[in-house]
Formats: structure tokens, sequence, C-alpha cells
């Protein structure tokens, strides 16, 4: 018994020995790799066709390279630069984003419901993030994995509930004729820049109200002469004749 523990102490001795053999302690001779470009990805201050992104601390960043483009996802959100070859003359401008990840997802429809309709699928309703990207180079093809961390609706082909058994257990394709044509990114629109708030105004100087004017009293009608008798104009003319005379 003493014998085997030796043996194996001496086994796994060797093992680490082995270990340290393959493990890397000094630089090597070769140049590291040169960096030839550099740009602002999304984060803090980052403006794109579609506006700003808020991001949260952690930030689960992923980024993959294709031969034109390079793709970025942080937490819940994505963008797409330009990568300086055939197509663009420089690296890292801007063309797409930034923009919730599961617009990949849009319009990809999920598997069919028991009353045969078939309704949005759960990446397509719910936006999450630590997505992953990846370019693959032998389909010539971009893959994001977009996780879900809630419980999704129940599947009518879904595997059923796990127990210990030899079989193994195989998850349902999601949607079948998988890759599909290639289609356009949805974009959305542009958020509206916020307009300038206007200069208040100068107060203007209090103004008395004027008092109304009261309106006048109409005049009375004048009433009208009664015409005089032919005897009081005599009357008149032979007094006018004893003053004349007096005079």
């Amino acid at each position: 018994m003493i014998r085997l523990i030796q043996f194996i102490g001496l086994v796994g001795f060797t093992a680490i020995l082995a270990g340290q053999s393959v493990e890397q302690t000094t630089e090597g001779t070769r140049p590291a790799a040169a960096l030839v470009a550099r740009f602002d990805g999304l984060g803090t201050g980052f403006e794109g066709p579609q506006g700003s992104a808020t991001l949260r601390n952690p930030s689960d960043n992923s980024l993959a390279v294709g031969p034109d483009h390079i793709v970025q996802t942080v937490n819940s959100r994505m963008a797409i630069f330009t990568k300086r070859g055939s197509r663009f003359k420089e690296t890292g401008r801007v063309l797409y984003g930034p923009v919730n990840t599961n617009n990949v997802f849009r319009n990809f429809g999920g598997p069919p419901s028991p009353d045969g309709l078939r309704r949005a699928s759960t990446c397509e309703a719910r936006n999450n993030g630590d997505a992953v990207v990846r370019y693959d180079q032998l389909a010539n093809r971009w893959l994001i994995v977009m996780p879900i961390f809630s419980r999704a609706a129940e599947r009518p082909d879904q595997p059923p509930v796990w127990t210990a058994r030899a079989a193994a257990y195989e998850s349902p394709v999601g949607r079948a004729e998988q890759p599909g044509k290639p289609e356009a990114l949805f974009q959305p629109q542009a958020p509206q820049a916020p307009q300038a708030p206007q200069a208040p105004q100068a107060p203007q100087a209090p103004t008395h109200p004027r008092h109304p004017k009261h309106p006048r009293h109409p005049r009375h009608p004048r009433h009208p002469r009664h015409p005089r008798h032919p005897s009081h104009l005599r009357h008149q003319r032979r007094k006018g004749l004893i003053q004349s005379a007096t005079r």
C-alpha cells in the first residue's frame, strides 16, 4: 500500500514538472504583434448613425473581424465598423449602431405554436446582454449568440425534462432552412437632436389700466316752441314804436 502511494505521488510530481516545461516564463524572441489601427468603439462618448448608447459596468465586450467589417457587441448593444481593405479606405468608421443586439433576429420568427401560428422568437422579442459575436471564415458568415436569462415559453418540440439516462439529449433546431437568404439589417431611425431652449423674454414695465370713460347721458330733446299768436306780434310792434318814439 505504501509503495502504491509512493508510485502515485511520483507520477503526480512528474506530471507537474512536465506541465512547467510547457508554461512560458520568459519573453519570446519574435517581435510582438504590431498595432496597425485603433479607433473608439462602443463606450462613453460614442456617436453613430443611430445616436449614442448608455452602457453599464461591467462592460461585456465581444469583437470579431471579417474581410471588410468589424462587429462589436457591448452588453445589449452592437455596432458595425469599416475595415481597411478592398472595400473601405479606412478602419473604424462606424456604419451601423448603436442598436439593440436583437435587431439581427428581427422577423426571424419562432417555432409554430400549438394553434399553428408562427410568433416572434424569444431572441426577437427580448433584448439581452452578454452577447458573443464571431466570424466564420469557412462559411463567410457572422455568428451572434445572445443568451436569454429568463425562462421562455414552452415549445411543442422541446426535449423532455432532463433525467439521468444513457441516451443523449438533442436540442431541436430553432428554425429550419438556416442559414437563409441574406437580408439587410433593420435601420432604426436616428434620434432627433434636442431643440435649444429659447432665451427668456425681458419683463415689460407694468402699465396701469385706464379707467373706462363714463358714458355721456343723452341730452333731452328740446320741446318745440309754440307758434306765436298774431295778436302778440302786433303788441310787440306797437311796443317797439313807443320805445323808438321816446328815444
